[in-house]
């Protein structure tokens, strides 16, 4: 088992979220997090959310404050919206973007992390070190920039709440945390939404080697519930099930034999164990790529059977060019 080198390109750092999240109002039928310190007002005209949602709500990315106490005051309303059952599941996806725009920003400005860090709320604070750390992490698999695209589908994943099923059901199976197996969901295909074009690799939602496919897998391959079970199967076969943190660090290992693809991974489930309402951002999370002409944002309905040079293809395409303030 492993990744495809293209889709860690793009995962390496952490991403930006789409504005589509289907049945994510209550995610698993029971309790999926407290509310964010700011959430107990219920969705109220507000100018600061506003402020936030406007770009990400029409499509366009957002545009972050150049201070660093600014953006920690942004992504906490960011971060609020997210925790607040009040809001609309088009809202809550708008600020998971903005939130995660803001994350990747902070990579970029190594400098403004322990001032933004420490002006947002403790909840808050421990979440984004874990998602920083992650995203650090995983930045370190490809050390080069891309200087092509990548011949990829974009399209929307499963409802949320039918992968939160097929976690829940991948645990209960197999005794593999549904937060790894959302983790790894997320870091392969961004929950299904990359699609490669060639067969010949790493395959479906949870990037299964035809080999292992065999070995572990029950149905069909590129189908969300049957690769999310392979996976559970796959990592109690190799130690992921025993209860420790140990096995489940070798387990996630035999996945991907990298000790950043673990730390990655791992962090991101600490994420959701610590609050399981960060599920409803990353399920929406939108695919960055990383290109040596720049970041780009690869919407759902990108397609291209074919590898363009990564200069050509941001010239013709400026809106998916990623920019921060």
């Amino acid at each position: 088992m492993r990744s495809t080198r293209t889709a860690v390109r793009a995962l390496a750092a952490p991403l930006a979220v789409a504005l589509a999240v289907a049945g994510c109002g209550d995610l698993t039928g029971s309790s999926a997090g407290e509310p964010g310190p700011a959430a107990a007002n219920a969705a109220a005209v507000s100018p600061e959310r506003d402020a936030v949602l406007t770009r990400p709500l029409a499509g366009e990315q957002p545009l972050l404050p150049p201070d660093p106490q600014q953006l920690a005051q942004y992504l906490t309303v960011a971060e609020d919206v997210v925790r607040d059952r009040a809001e609309s599941p088009a809202r809550v996806a708008a600020a998971g973007w903005a939130a995660q725009h803001a994350y990747r920003a902070l990579h970029s400005r190594p400098e403004w992390q322990r001032t933004v860090l420490a002006a947002l709320p403790a909840p808050y604070r421990k979440l984004a070190r874990h998602q920083l750390r992650a995203g650090e992490a995983l930045a370190k698999l490809v050390s080069k920039p891309a200087t092509t695209m990548p011949a990829w589908r974009i399209v929307e994943p499963e409802p949320a709440a039918n992968l939160r099923r097929y976690y829940a059901a991948g645990e209960r199976r197999f005794g593999v945390p549904w937060e790894v197996l959302a983790a790894i969901n997320l870091v392969e295909t961004r929950m299904g939404r990359i699609v490669g074009y060639s067969t010949a690799g790493a395959r479906g939602p949870m990037q299964f080697m035809p080999a292992t496919w065999r070995a572990y897998g029950r149905g069909d391959i590129d189908d969300a519930h049957d690769s999310i079970l392979a996976a559970a199967r796959y990592l109690a076969a190799n130690g992921g099930a025993d209860g420790t943190s140990a096995g489940l660090r070798r387990a996630v290992r035999r996945y991907n034999n990298s000790e950043h693809y673990v730390t990655g991974v791992l962090q991101y489930a600490a994420v959701l164990r610590a609050d399981e309402r960060a599920y409803a951002s990353f399920h929406a999370w939108q695919v960055y790529y990383r290109t040596r002409a720049g970041d780009a944002v690869l919407r759902v309905g990108y397609s291209s059977r074919t590898t363009p040079p990564a200069k050509q293809w941001l010239a013709e395409h400026p809106e998916a060019r990623v920019r921060y303030f």
